[in-house]
């Protein structure tokens, strides 16, 4: 380890952090979970009791809402968020995506050797794309996801860059994954 951490001298940033794209999807999120609240309690204003499995499901959304968006305001105020690359492997620092609690920081590094591979995940709903993230595989089953509102640059962009950099270090593949929900 104490030769990886020697070599962190000689990583580059790939992206700059945005704390300002992630504390406005963190309030739109917000929103969005204010309003589903707002629909719970209309609903039992309104005697819909007899749906009680449907108010449960707006709860629940509404809570899962909440919980993430203030997360991410949370997460917009972190200092010294970065990605860094190098010829010994990658390193981040940035608020780790959570849905029933507040945003955990990731702070860890990685050798070419312990990635498995590198993909590019997009997210569609009715064949219009909503989310593209980039997913780094690590080896042993562990996924760290990169979304798309964190960073200055584009996901594929960055998926391109860890591929150079890793080229001739690793055993990971190009893979592009398609998630399409109706």
């Amino acid at each position: 380890m104490r030769d990886f951490e020697a070599e962190a001298c000689n990583m580059k940033d790939l992206a700059n952090y945005r704390p300002t794209a992630v504390l406005l999807s963190g309030l739109l999120g917000a929103l969005l979970g204010l309003a589903c609240a707002g629909g719970v309690i209309r609903m039992a204003m309104l005697g819909f009791s007899e749906n009680l499995i449907l108010v449960v499901l707006f709860a629940a959304l509404s809570y899962v809402l909440l919980c993430a968006s203030i997360g991410r305001v949370h997460g917009s105020f972190e200092k010294d968020c970065f990605l860094r690359a190098g010829a010994g492997g990658i390193s981040f620092k940035f608020p780790e995506r959570r849905y029933f609690s507040f945003a955990n920081l990731a702070v860890r590094s990685y050798k070419w050797g312990e990635i498995d591979r590198i993909v590019l995940h997009k997210q569609r709903v009715n064949f219009i794309p909503i989310n593209t993230a980039l997913h780094i595989h690590i080896n042993g089953g562990k996924r760290i996801v990169i979304d798309s509102v964190f960073f200055d640059k584009k996901p594929a962009e960055l998926q391109e860059e860890l591929l150079t950099l890793a080229k001739g270090q690793t055993t990971g593949t190009i893979q592009e994954s398609h998630q399409t929900r109706f």
